[in-house]
């Protein structure tokens, strides 16, 4: 007999949290969510002058004008650099 009293008992505090918890979930009248993010990561890859059709430019002009580029207009961006540059 005690057991079925203390499994009633039991399933009443759950049922009891259970409506609770929904109250105080409805009491919430404005949707909350996290504002969605996006990024944009520019990658150059910085590369010798074997690229270049044009022997007499400088390797670097693609990079520096990139460079202006990217701090113009306040982007983030990354550099591949290689190591025999």
């Amino acid at each position: 007999m005690r057991l079925r009293k203390k499994i009633k008992l039991a399933i009443t505090r759950s049922v009891i949290q259970s409506i609770i918890l929904l109250f105080f979930l409805f009491l919430i009248k404005d949707p909350v969510s996290a504002q969605q993010n996006s990024y944009v990561n520019v990658i150059n890859p910085v590369r010798g002058s074997e690229i270049s059709s044009v022997g007499s430019q400088d390797p670097l002009f693609g990079v520096k004008l990139q460079k202006e580029l990217v701090d113009k207009h306040n982007l983030s961006a990354t550099w591949l650099l290689r190591f025999d540059i």
